[in-house]
């Protein structure tokens, strides 16, 4: 499996040029847990798998919990800009062909919702299945029309 930037991931139908769809599984899984719900949801549209970047019980997550498993919202922040740096090094790269689509799982939901809230640049959309929110205190963004790149200096 290839690795990059602290990554671990598994890439899947590349011969099709839709939005990719980047695969965000829950706390304590790894990147093949979604791989069977991206074959029923987007059977045409090419995948990258990730492996989140904390080790977690038995496997990985995106992001830390506290021990009363409440979000870390401080480790969250922290791993929503590493993710979607990630995100946007893949699509320079050619690793993703166009923004992706995130299919988040529980952990993999929270941190989409959190690229969603904090950098919508880097991702077409979303799909998330058992969702806490990112930032129960803000108001989220209007997601419709162009997405706006925020200069790295202007984020929080």
């Amino acid at each position: 499996m290839p690795e990059c930037q602290d990554f671990v991931f598994i890439k899947g139908r590349v011969e099709f040029d839709a939005a990719p769809l980047v695969l965000l599984h829950g706390s304590g899984m790894h990147e093949r847990n979604l791989i069977g719900l991206a074959d029923l949801v987007g059977p045409d549209r090419p995948y990258v798998a990730l492996r989140g970047a904390v080790e977690w019980e038995e496997g990985f997550a995106f992001f830390r919990r506290n021990s009363d498993r409440t979000l870390d919202y401080i480790d969250l922040f922290n791993q929503t800009h590493h993710l979607a740096d990630f995100l946007l090094k893949a699509m320079e790269n050619g690793l993703l062909k166009r923004p992706p689509v995130l299919l988040g799982f529980s952990n993999g939901a929270i941190i989409a919702a959190s690229i969603l809230l904090h950098r919508p640049e880097t991702a077409a959309g979303a799909i998330l299945l058992r969702p806490l929110s990112p930032a129960p205190a803000a108001d989220f963004p209007e997601l419709t029309g162009p997405r706006r790149r925020t200069p790295r200096a202007a984020r929080a």
